[in-house]
């Protein structure tokens, strides 16, 4: 969106960056530099942010897909692992119950995650 500067009638854009930039928050502010538990903070940033009119669930399924592929990581899960698709409900529902935190269900969920997670090689 920013290298096109087009931005859907349906984005936040302010919510999707703030979404966008926990990870970032996440190692530099409270010391967090484990990929898995940094991408299950960014799945659940972007599902809470409520950034999209639709697919935020959707979106951060697959932002944590990529997120995990970016740093070495492999979901060893398919596609219609309906577990992580729970999940990502669960830490929604949890985050508006809890008036926004809901760190117990992102630590199950995050648990959960490294149970369908594998380092990959890296090329040399």
């Amino acid at each position: 969106m920013r290298e096109t500067e087009s931005v859907p009638a349906h984005c936040d854009v302010a919510k999707l960056d703030g979404a966008l930039n926990r990870p970032q928050w996440q190692a530099a502010i409270v010391g967090i530099a484990d990929p898995v538990t940094l991408g299950c903070h960014l799945a659940m940033s972007i599902a809470c942010s409520h950034s999209f009119s639709d697919g935020n669930k959707r979106t951060a399924y697959t932002t944590l897909g990529v997120f995990l592929s970016e740093n070495g990581y492999q979901l060893t899960t398919s596609v219609a692992d309906e577990t992580i698709a729970t999940g990502v409900e669960q830490l929604v529902e949890a985050y508006h119950v809890s008036e926004g935190h809901g760190e117990a269900q992102l630590e199950r969920f995050i648990a959960y995650i490294r149970t369908v997670t594998v380092r990959r090689s890296l090329p040399r």
